[in-house]
């Protein structure tokens, strides 16, 4: 009898060790893939070695525990088997494309930049005299594609006399890709937009930036200064270092959702590839296929959940279409951690800036409130009734005081100017 029990707990300590080793052989393939995959841009040489990692630990665990090599040769094969099976459907296998990708349409034009982007964009002239300096408008994201309706809604500048530009940054929507993904940075959207300065031929614009695009904008104001007349930043991103930020969605229309978005693994280990190796990642992952799973997110209903208050009622029309870049988003984040903070060499400008906040926007008070303590002359006034997306929830509301702003005229809307939260 006793005998008995000791061989059943025999067989039981080894039947955990072998779900320890098979666990440990897991882990060790993610090691070797990772790890050699900073050095090769072949995605072959990384499976193999991550295969071989995976039996050399299988194997070895094994072979400790039963001292049999055929036992642990039997085991470790089985192992890399399933592995194999279990790879090939969740990390190696495509997936599909699902959303429709943005189509050219009548209006669209294109710019060929000195920096070598081939740029997409839609081109609204003003009626009557035109203002010296022309309305750019930059979208957010990064690389998240202008929503439909804000191509009409900055259309109606035109009748205040200026001409108005909206485009779709590097790799986004109907813009050309750009082979090399690291260079997707926060630089080369600076670059381009300068290009784009010049390529209109104007000495000044004024730019309008939406949360990564009020980023974007600041980073352009810093280094060219003396091109921006007037900026406005509508619902803006974080400036300067984000490591300890936290989005606040207590406000948003978030509570209402149960939807549960989770990127699939293949997603998840192209854009860890991404910041190891970016060619590495995109042999494993086409940027085509990143996008198309990216745009699923960046177009499902649960993110206009986020961007609108408590209360929004979802509606059956979109208000993007696909074309967002997943790769561009990564690593131009990436790339704005390791930017300077440019708000110190802000603090001595005295350009006219507009900062528009929603009063359930999800970005912490603290980040709009950093722009209007940065900008000497800057205004800020609070939105009621709209979250992140200002121009989806009150497009007339938000429309006065920006038409009031470009063309000198008092603001509708009362500034803020306490640095407390508004209630």
């Amino acid at each position: 009898m006793q005998n008995t029990k000791r061989s059943f707990f025999a067989k039981i300590a080894l039947g955990i060790g072998f779900i320890f080793a098979s666990l440990f052989s897991v882990v060790a393939a993610f090691i070797g893939f990772f790890l050699v995959a900073r050095s090769t841009k072949s995605v072959a040489v990384i499976t193999i070695t991550a295969a071989l990692a995976l039996v050399a630990v299988a194997f070895g665990g094994a072979w400790l525990m039963t001292r049999s090599p055929k036992t642990a040769g039997i085991y470790s094969g089985g192992v890399l088997i399933l592995t194999a099976i279990w790879a090939w459907l969740y990390v190696y296998k495509p997936i599909p494309v699902t959303v429709p990708l943005p189509q050219p349409t009548s209006s669209t034009q294109y710019w060929q930049l000195s920096t070598g982007s081939r740029i997409a964009y839609i081109f609204h002239p003003a009626k009557g005299q035109a203002h010296s300096a022309p309305v750019i408008y930059l979208h957010g994201g990064p690389a998240v594609p202008t929503r439909t309706s804000n191509y009409e809604f900055f259309k109606q500048l035109t009748a205040d006399g200026f001409d108005v530009y909206l485009y779709d940054q590097i790799g986004t929507g109907l813009s050309a890709q750009l082979d090399d993904i690291s260079q997707y940075t926060l630089e080369r959207n600076v670059a381009d937009l300068e290009a784009i300065r010049q390529q209109i031929g104007s000495e000044k614009v004024i730019l309008v930036g939406t949360s990564w695009g009020s980023v974007l904008a600041a980073y352009y104001l810093e280094q060219y200064p003396n091109h921006v007349e007037k900026i406005i930043f509508m619902s803006p991103g974080v400036l300067g270092d984000r490591k300890n930020v936290r989005y606040d969605y207590s406000r948003s229309a978030s509570s209402q959702d149960d939807s549960i978005l989770l990127p699939p693994l293949r997603m998840i280990l192209a854009g860890a590839l991404a910041r190891t190796n970016p060619q590495t990642a995109t042999n494993f992952a086409s940027q085509a296929e990143m996008n198309g799973i990216y745009d699923a997110f960046v177009t499902s209903p649960s993110m206009d959940y986020q961007v609108n208050c408590k209360g929004y009622v979802p509606t059956n029309k979109p208000s993007r279409s696909g074309g967002g870049n997943y790769y561009a988003n990564l690593l131009i984040l990436q790339s704005l951690k390791k930017a300077h903070d440019p708000r110190p060499n802000l603090t001595s400008l005295q350009t006219p800036a507009l900062i528009m906040r929603g009063a359930c926007d999800y970005i912490p008070w603290e980040s709009t409130l950093s722009y209007k303590q940065t900008l000497p002359n800057s205004t800020l006034i609070l939105i009621e009734n709209a979250g992140h997306a200002l121009t989806e929830a009150q497009p007339e509301v938000v429309l006065a005081p920006m038409r009031a702003f470009l063309t000198d005229q008092p603001l509708p809307i009362e500034a803020y100017t306490s640095e407390q939260p508004p209630q």
